[in-house]
């Protein structure tokens, strides 16, 4: 069985339907859909922009598999921060030592 652990960065006020309208006329938007881990390195990086004038707040966590509910081996940092207008910031998945998913 395939354990897998799914990386959600949570975008406050935007949804997966509404996502295509929102870079259309400016919001936040995610450097890629997935992020796939390479287990030789120690974290990984997707990049957040708001192409928006205002100001946006940013939550995102590491989601267990469905299947697996046991603690997954990564955080996501920063959890929380504010994204102002015509900005980008990084979110850093780190690898806490744990078993990684196979």
């Amino acid at each position: 069985m395939h354990k897998g652990y799914r990386v959600f960065p949570l975008l406050l006020l935007v949804l997966a339907s509404e996502l295509a309208a929102a870079t259309e006329s400016g919001g936040v938007t995610i450097g890629g859909t997935r992020l796939i881990f390479d287990g030789g390195k120690k974290e990984a990086s997707l990049s957040v922009s708001n192409s928006d004038t205002g100001p946006y707040l940013i939550q995102s966590w590491v989601e267990p598999n469905n299947n697996d509910p046991a603690r997954p081996p990564f955080i996501i940092t920063p959890p929380l921060f504010r994204l102002d207008g015509n900005q980008q910031n990084l979110l850093r998945i780190v690898n806490t030592g744990g078993q990684l998913p196979t």
